[in-house]
């Protein structure tokens, strides 16, 4: 009995075990059998770990953030992370997964037998053997763990020192703002601690502003080289714009699909600095294991563990410890199936391999291979040489809020991009026309949104002598030429309409006073030349910073439409069709009407046909 009340009063009054988590894990814990590797915990082969379990660890961080890809062991730092702070903190902990089933799954065969192998947490574990496999538990000192999916009532209620969330990118708008909520009474005294761990996901959802609030680390191995520290991705330029990263060679079948064992067998990784080829080898991971560190995403400068920021971000690639082999071909395999115009299996690579947030709409934003070229006027009137037109569209988005780009049209079909950016007033085109020397029946606009009125489009087209557009589904218009002698006027297929009018006053007292030129086009068919020219080297774009928030705000709008398949309903035939599920889309309507204006003008052919593509050198084959 002396000797019980004797160490009860050692425990009671011994400081708080301070190592390091992996230190402290590495004696405490043992790994369940239901994991890869198992038996005594180790972070020799995973040192990307200890930035998360640094961070943690420290008591000026608050929240740790973990970007990864699936299967990269990013729920063992909470496994760890959990049983650390009830040991050391006297922790309550709420542990949100995916799903309720999840929950319970993973406190059996995962979180159960880790808690065992702790002799401090076992000797608090429940006397009843059915009460620990259950995912609600209260230890003996009366804090509880709570496991459990991310249903409204499992978010509310009593407050909890430590807040887990696992795959949040699955979850419900809303939840995540709820689970951290449960910290409310711990954040006023700066004790408590919030980790969530995910792959990738959509940008713009809550778990991409979630990551975005920590300042964000990357892990970077150092090339065997130059030893400098290199950026993991998939595909990187290097800065003679040769391809860096993941490279391998392309081999195909005679049938013109990818054959992906023999790409696979090829690839290697590239390093952006040097040039240096890593082999696809154990000893190059190994290796990688040995030099890597965290990295600030932005500044380069390395993570320190013992002043880190109180929000962290951790991220790291599926190159670093996965086959190279399998992600060659899971990637070609999605770029087949993107060529058919699903573009999911590419959308689930860059999430669950890369690690990043991407949907269709950023895919296609990637894939847009503009041409670049110095386009630099000394006055904006001023006529570039072998200009033969210039057109100015405009794309009205709100009551008097309009997208403008201005293009210069050349031989061959190419075309320069002038001016784009956003106007707020007709009398504000009037003058950007008047800058850029744009006649006035070249300049454009859509017609879609409020073209009726005193204050619509029509009466702003009449005012000013422009022309309204209109974009419809249909895929031609047929046009009568004229008659030649007896022989009657032949019908061809135009993807316009022919000329009708726009009435500012329909049906009003109005009506039929004044009209508008009005053009009504197929907009699918634009989009597809569109798209054309720029695959083709001809839509060329200023040389500009991409990291100008309007030029990333045209490349948003110019990728904003892709194209899905969809079937006939009628006929079950399927086909692709343009679709913009974020409306945002306004320099893309722009170029269509750049398109129909250059059409007409003659300067693109009307029908299938379309100009040369350049040739390396810039000109046309």
């Amino acid at each position: 009995m002396s000797y019980a009340l004797n160490d009860i009063w050692q425990k009671a009054f011994a400081p708080p075990d301070r190592r390091a988590i992996e230190v402290w894990a590495a004696e405490k814990v043992e790994l369940p059998p239901v994991l890869t590797k198992r038996g005594k915990f180790s972070i020799v082969d995973s040192r990307h770990f200890g930035g998360p379990l640094a961070a943690l660890h420290h008591d000026k961080v608050r929240g740790v953030r973990v970007l990864a890809p699936v299967r990269g062991g990013k729920t063992l730092i909470a496994d760890l992370f959990v049983p650390y702070e009830i040991v050391n903190d006297n922790a309550s902990v709420l542990w949100v997964f995916q799903d309720q089933p999840f929950a319970e799954s993973h406190a059996e065969l995962r979180q159960m037998p880790v808690l065992k192998s702790v002799p401090e947490i076992r000797a608090m574990l429940p006397s009843n053997r059915h009460q620990n496999r259950k995912s609600d538990i209260v230890f003996a000192n009366g804090l509880p763990l709570i496991l459990c999916g991310p249903a409204l009532g499992n978010l509310q209620g009593r407050g909890f020192k430590v807040v887990v969330c696992d795959e949040p990118w699955m979850w419900e708008p809303g939840k995540l703002l709820e689970a951290k909520a449960r910290m409310g009474d711990f954040v006023k005294n700066a004790s408590n601690k919030f980790l969530a761990l995910s792959q990738g996901g959509e940008e713009d959802s809550d778990w991409d502003v979630e990551v975005k609030s920590g300042v964000m680390f990357v892990w970077k191995p150092r090339c065997v080289s130059c030893e400098k520290p290199m950026d993991i991705e998939w595909t990187l330029r290097r800065a003679d714009q040769s391809i860096a990263g993941a490279v391998f060679d392309t081999v195909k079948n005679p049938d013109g699909t990818y054959d992906k064992d023999a790409c696979a067998a090829t690839v290697r990784y590239v390093c952006q600095h040097c040039g240096h080829e890593h082999p696809n080898s154990e000893r190059t991971r190994a290796e990688w294991n040995r030099t890597g560190d965290y990295f600030h995403a932005s500044t380069g400068a390395r993570f320190d563990s013992f002043n880190p920021p109180s929000e962290c971000s951790f991220r790291w690639h599926a190159l670093i410890d996965y086959p190279w082999a399998e992600l060659v071909k899971e990637w070609l395999a999605a770029q087949e199936a993107k060529h058919v115009g699903n573009f999911l299996p590419l959308v689930k690579f860059f999430q669950k391999r890369c690690a990043l947030m991407r949907s269709e709409r950023t895919i296609h934003d990637t894939d847009l291979p503009f041409a670049r070229a110095a386009i630099s006027l000394i006055k904006p009137e001023q006529k570039i040489d072998g200009e033969l037109a210039r057109f100015l569209t405009a794309d009205r988005q709100t009551e008097d809020t309009y997208w403008v780009t201005v293009r210069a049209w050349f031989a061959c079909g190419e075309s320069r991009r002038l001016w784009f950016g956003r106007l707020y007033s007709e009398a504000d085109i009037e003058a950007k026309r008047v800058e850029y020397a744009v006649q006035p029946d070249c300049t454009v606009v859509d017609s879609g949104y409020r073209p009726k009125g005193d204050h619509g489009v029509y009466a702003a087209c009449i005012r000013y002598g422009w022309v309204a557009a209109k974009g419809t589904d249909e895929a031609f218009f047929w046009h009568t030429l004229p008659r030649r002698g007896n022989h009657p006027g032949e019908r061809i297929q135009k993807p316009w309409a022919p000329l009708s009018w726009g009435d500012p006053g329909e049906g009003t007292a109005t009506e039929g006073r004044t009209r508008a030129p009005l053009i009504r086009f197929a907009s699918g068919v634009m989009a597809d030349r569109v798209m054309a020219l720029i695959e083709r080297g001809l839509w060329v774009e200023p040389d500009a910073d991409e990291n100008d928030e309007m030029e990333r705000e045209y490349r948003r709008q110019m990728s904003s439409e892709f194209k899905r398949p969809r079937v006939d309903k009628f006929t079950g035939r399927r086909m692709m069709v343009w679709v913009c599920p974020s409306g945002n889309n306004h320099a893309f309507d722009c170029s269509k009407m750049q398109a129909l204006c250059a059409m007409q003008a003659g300067l693109l052919p009307a029908g299938i046909e379309m100009a040369p593509a350049k040739t390396e050198e810039g000109k046309a084959a």
